[in-house]
């Protein structure tokens, strides 16, 4: 599956508008007659636009691929892999669209949400002005409104607001509330933020047990990738794999890549080749750059040269400069492609235009 087919959905919507997906049989045809070469691919995306996946993934803002990835499991039969191919190529293209709607009568939800002392509709507003999610962005009014609901003894909010103290948007900065907010009642991206504070050791000393201690405490995709990176900097494999594991389950592109190289040196868990292709290839579809490159390794020294060169470009496209230099090297020497010297040029302009 060919994550590039993301790149011709894209043209077409520029070409045509975002209205044309309101038609998904001209859609369809449309799709199919620019990229006949991708044929299997136009038919995931079309699946997951006749399940209104990709419209709701658009009013998605907390990113969670759950549900969606059931569906694609449960009523289309998707392999994980294909489920994850369609929810990463939707998940892209929705970034590049960058989508913004506004909430009408907002202002007067908001003046009745105050008087009446709603909790649920401050909620919803203090994290829709953080965000910008369906209004214009307003980190001030966001911090407001979660104090507001902080002094009402209701603490979900403490580590954004813990975290508008620290980096002082919306606010003054002062790092020593940011670390109150983050500890006295501990959220999941309090617990997270606070793991990042002892791992980078910029405001407190670094403290490697106590930053596995707070991811331990969050919920955030993120915590799992890096209490794994710790547990491996300890060379407590077995933990880092569990980590990952736990990643994983929340579709974190990092945890796939990471849990693979696991597999492949067998380090904490039997090495196994399958199932690490499986996790490179499942953060490929995530478009996870070092994972795409380390695929096209894999094929590579496993004789499957064409397929070897395919990753090595799709992880060029990604941004992997290793991928770049190593596309130049093969070019220049005429090494697993055709001798192309033009192209080799290509590769090594792209490796000094991207950052390691």
């Amino acid at each position: 599956m060919d994550i590039q087919i993301t790149e011709v959905i894209l043209q077409l919507l520029q070409t045509y508008g975002d209205g044309i997906r309101l038609n998904l049989d001209r859609f369809e045809e449309q799709l199919n007659d620019a990229a006949p070469h991708l044929m299997n691919e136009c038919y995931m995306m079309m699946q997951g636009m006749r399940l209104g996946i990709y419209d709701l993934m658009i009013f998605d803002d907390q990113k969670d691929f759950t549900p969606f990835f059931n569906q694609l499991i449960n009523d289309r039969h998707f392999s994980i892999e294909e489920a994850l191919f369609v929810l990463g190529s939707f998940d892209y293209i929705i970034s590049k669209m960058d989508y913004y709607f506004e909430a009408p009568d907002v202002q007067q939800l908001l003046t009745h949400a105050k008087e009446k002392q709603d909790i649920t509709a401050l909620s919803a507003l203090a994290l829709a002005y953080y965000k910008g999610y369906g209004v214009p962005q307003d980190y001030q009014l966001a911090y407001q409104l979660m104090m507001l609901l902080h002094d009402q003894h209701v603490y979900a909010f403490d580590g954004y607001i813990g975290k508008m103290y620290q980096e002082g948007i919306g606010v003054e900065q002062d790092e020593s509330l940011a670390i109150y907010y983050y500890t006295n009642h501990p959220t999941s991206l309090g617990s997270y933020l606070m793991g990042l504070i002892y791992m980078q050791g910029n405001i407190l000393g670094k403290d490697y047990d106590e930053a596995i201690a707070h991811f331990e405490d969050s919920l955030e995709p993120e915590s799992y990738y890096y209490q794994g990176l710790l547990y491996e900097y300890k060379k407590c494999y077995a933990d880092a794999f569990m980590s990952y594991e736990k990643g994983i389950k929340k579709f974190d592109k990092k945890c796939y890549y990471r849990a693979a190289l696991l597999l492949i040196k067998g380090k904490g868990v039997i090495k196994d080749l399958k199932n690490a292709k499986h996790y490179l290839k499942c953060a490929y579809y995530l478009r996870n750059k070092e994972a795409t490159y380390e695929l096209g390794v894999m094929k590579i020294n496993q004789s499957q040269y064409d397929k070897g060169i395919y990753y090595l470009k799709e992880a060029s496209y990604l941004g992997n400069k290793d991928a770049s230099l190593l596309l130049a090297k093969y070019y220049e020497t005429g090494k697993y492609v055709e001798r192309n010297l033009q192209l080799s040029s290509v590769y090594y302009r792209k490796a000094l235009e991207l950052k390691l």
